[in-house]
């Protein structure tokens, strides 16, 4: 089979020396380990702060803290800051 004029024939020659990366080695893949254990760092935090808000009634917590992804840092302000205390009358200025 000829070879095929102009541009429809670059994809056969071989490069053997490609471009270096553009970040030079500088951004790297975090190790897997890290990635775990953030993962169950927050699914640990989100799992109580969903519990604890549907069983204060505080419903409308319930999806943004399932659908933000924070590394725990939404569910622990929720659990710091806006969670009805015991003494609370019920009124919530979210709900």
């Amino acid at each position: 089979m000829p070879a095929l004029p102009g541009p429809l024939n670059w994809p056969a020659r071989r490069i053997d020396n490609p471009a270096p990366p553009l970040d030079n080695g500088a951004m790297k893949r975090p190790p897997r380990s890290l990635i775990g254990i953030l993962a169950l760092w927050d699914t640990t935090w989100k799992a109580i702060a969903v519990w604890k808000a549907v069983r204060n009634g505080q419903r409308r917590w319930v999806m943004p803290l399932l659908i933000v992804n924070s590394a725990g840092l939404l569910p622990i302000a929720y659990l710091a800051f806006f969670q009805r205390q015991d003494g609370d009358d019920g009124d919530d200025a979210g709900d």
